[in-house]
């Protein structure tokens, strides 16, 4: 399997948690659909891993961040869960031959987009760089053909995927106002295809976000005249 974040079967994490090793990919849970009342118990796991102290899987540096105790719980307490079939792509920018990926795509039992993690780059920030645009291209990983569809062969689409998804985490470089990037950042791979932000049927979501951005500020930081008018 390839781990991002080193999650693999040699890591302490497995011991700590009390679970076997299972080989799979990593949880990104920006967004996850639970049932709360079948996964009582396993949340109540969530919350213990989470706030534990001392906090191990911090200090070992054996996880980044929560997103992965879901999954380790469900584990721990047999809850049955469903990970969507579809690899996260990346939203981001090119330059040259190079792409920084900084918003996770997330997608829908049926492989289409349905959910944007803008977690490279935060939406609300500092000045200069929240008013800078990002999404200028989606980098999504490739099925053959005879494994495009979700409902194929689900082993057979896991094992393709497992083998040929591969996901750099690295420094901006080149991108100097981002401290990372990720995705296939240097494009060589044949297992992913970049598409311009123009040719999506939803390519003016960035400039309605920032729209949204204008008015939460000016809620937040309202001129003299508005005050006056308030008074």
């Amino acid at each position: 399997m390839n781990t991002i974040f080193n999650i693999n079967k040699e890591s302490l994490l497995w011991e700590l948690v009390g679970t076997p090793y299972v080989d799979m990919f990593e949880q990104e849970s920006g967004q996850l659909l639970i049932d709360r009342r079948r996964s009582d118990v396993a949340l109540k796991i969530v919350q213990f891993l989470a706030l534990r102290k001392p906090d191990h899987f911090e200090r070992f540096k054996l996880l980044h961040g929560d997103k992965d105790l879901f999954r380790l719980a469900w584990l721990k307490t047999n809850t049955s869960f469903y990970m969507i079939q579809t690899p996260a792509a990346a939203a981001g920018l090119v330059k040259g031959k190079q792409f920084c990926g900084m918003t996770m795509v997330q997608h829908d039992p049926q492989g289409d987009i349905l959910f944007l993690h803008h977690n490279g780059k935060k939406l609300i920030g500092e000045e200069e760089t929240s008013k800078t645009r990002v999404w200028t291209h989606l980098q999504s990983f490739v099925f053959p053909k005879n494994l495009a569809s979700v409902n194929v062969n689900t082993n057979e689409r896991y094992e393709y995927m497992a083998t040929n998804y591969h996901v750099r985490i690295v420094g901006g470089g080149i991108f100097r106002d981002f401290l990372m990037c990720y995705g296939d950042t240097v494009m060589e791979s044949e297992h992913f295809k970049t598409t311009s932000w123009g040719d999506l049927p939803f390519k003016d979501l960035e400039d309605r976000l920032h729209g949204f951005i204008q008015e939460v500020n000016a809620i937040d930081n309202p001129s003299e005249n508005q005050k006056d008018i308030a008074i």
